[in-house]
Parts: C-alpha cells; structure tokens; sequence
C-alpha cells in the first residue's frame, strides 16, 4: 500500500510526495493521478480537503502527551507477567533524578520473533529456490542501557514484548527468547505491551536522547521508529571501510575488545553493553590518531579469518 500526499511546505506551498511503506520520495500531481499505464495501481482511497480550511478551522497548538506518559512509564514500570515478582529484575528503572535529553546516551539492542515463516517454491527452470513471501518478525525484546553518567554500563530498560500475533518461530539461537517467555502465566521475565514499549523509545526520541548501538537502521525499521540521524550513533558504521563488508558484533567484540560474546545464543544487555564499549573504544582511538590503521588492520585480520570471532 502506497500514497501520493500534498503537504504544505513553506510560504504557502505545496508539494506531493509518494510514501512507500518506510521510503518518503518526491513526487507529482501526474504520477498520483496516472493509472492507465500502470495496471497494478489500483486506487482504494481518495481524501480531499477545502482549501480553505486554514481559514475556516482553528487548528490547536501541538502539544505533546506522550512525554508525559512516556516518563511516568520508566519512573513506574509495570510487568505484565502473574510472575515477575519471583525474578530479580534485569534493569534498573529511570530514577527522578537522572535528567533525559540530548546529554543522554544509552546503548541500545532489540530481539525479534518470527509471526510468519517465510513461503518459497522452486523454479523449475533452474531448479533454485525463490522467496515468494519473506519471514515477517515482531519485537521480542528491547534492552537499554546506560552509557553515559556514573551509572554508564547498567541496564536502564529491558522488556519483554507480549504482542498480540502468535508466535511461529522464537529464533532462540539468534534472539535468545525462549518459548516460555513471552507467556505471561509462567514467564519470569518483565512483560509489557509493544504500545508500552514503543512508548518509552518514543519518549527518549522526543527527548534527543543519543542511541548507540549495532545495525540500527534495521532494528529501527522493525520497530516502526522513526529517530533522527544526528541521534544515532551505529557501530556498524563507524567500523566500516567504504567499499568494504560491514563487520559483525561478534567479531568486533573478538578483535577490537578481547570479547566472546553471542556464543551460545544472543542477549540483548550484553550486546548493547558491546556496542557502548566499541564506541567509546572507537573515540579514544580516533583522539590518538590511531582509528584508521585500526580500522584497516581489522579487515586484514577479517581477511585472514573470514571475518569470524
């Protein structure tokens, strides 16, 4: 499902733009209203507005609730597991004290589920076989951790997701999450809603808080978050040679910080704890003077290992 919308710009202009799902391109009056030479363009919904409604309507200012909302929900988190009182909790909740705003970073890393499984079939040609649907995933679990402050390197959130789809596959081997929990009669971990989650991580957003992680630009895409570029800070990016593969977690965790991390399976707090510990590494390198040959000598080493930890 696509859109063609006319958006008020400046000075009284308009201009259209095609909306594609996560991808905003500039388009025109033309290409909303073309359909004959484009069959699979079948229009399915057409809103007009007065153009004089400006005029005629006192719009309100907009005011933002959800900071509000956003903030009573770290100072006062609530699980929805009948058990979660039994577990030592993973995090330690937003105190009042602890100010949020673009002085605030915090590392972040997010567990996903499949809800669909992915549908294939084989050509008969080559005999290969073809995606005709991908696997469809759905936040399981979204860890934050503190990465600036005294308290830098201790959880500030970690939830676990109960969505309203069933659950197809639990991808324990990459997302850690277990079958038991996401079920909140017996799961010991600290159950909220994907609305309770999106929540806080709109707040902190709103707020211009710095996010750190690894491969963001994918996690953000899942969740259906929108942050601004100047608040992201992907490791991924910063190890990166233009040209070249982009590294993994595991092996910057190996190469860069002597770590073995995701061995068994995956945790998010001690992935985003990793991400934290390669940025600010990436810093003090890039301070000395050191950052590039750094950098290069990883892909000689990745070359040598096939980029394995």
């Amino acid at each position: 499902l696509t859109a063609h919308v006319r958006v008020d710009i400046e000075d009284g202009k308009k201009k259209w733009f095609l909306f594609n799902g996560f991808v905003i391109t500039d388009s025109t009056l033309e290409d909303a209203l073309e359909f004959k030479e484009f069959p699979w363009k079948q229009p399915c919904i057409l809103v007009y507005q007065r153009h004089d409604i400006q005029k005629r309507v006192t719009i309100p200012e907009r005011t933002a609730p959800i900071l509000a909302h956003g903030l009573h929900a770290f100072l006062r988190p609530e699980s929805l597991s009948a058990r979660s009182t039994i577990r030592v909790r993973t995090f330690a909740p937003l105190r009042p004290h602890e100010r949020v705003g673009p002085e605030m970073r915090v590392a972040i890393d997010c567990e996903f589920v499949a809800v669909e499984k992915e549908e294939t079939r084989i050509n008969r040609r080559t005999g290969k076989k073809i995606v005709v649907k991908p696997m469809r995933h759905s936040l399981a679990r979204v860890s934050l951790v503190r990465a600036s402050g005294p308290e830098a390197g201790r959880p500030l959130l970690d939830d676990y997701i109960v969505g309203s789809e069933q659950v197809v596959d639990y991808l324990t081997r990459y997302s850690g999450i277990e079958p038991g929990d996401l079920d909140r009669s017996i799961s010991t971990r600290h159950l909220v809603t994907l609305k309770s989650a999106y929540v806080r991580l709109r707040y902190l957003a709103d707020q211009g808080v710095i996010f750190i992680g690894h491969g963001l630009k994918s996690d953000f895409m899942l969740i259906n978050i929108v942050v601004p570029k100047s608040q992201i800070v992907d490791t991924v990016d910063l190890y990166h040679l233009p040209g070249r593969r982009k590294l993994s977690l595991r092996f910057l965790a190996a190469h860069v910080l002597k770590l073995d991390i995701q061995g068994v399976t995956h945790d998010s707090i001690e992935d985003a704890r990793t991400a934290m510990a390669l940025y600010y590494r990436y810093e003090r390198l890039k301070a000395q003077g050191y950052f590039e040959k750094a950098l290069a000598q990883l892909y000689e080493i990745g070359a040598r290992v096939g980029f394995k930890a």
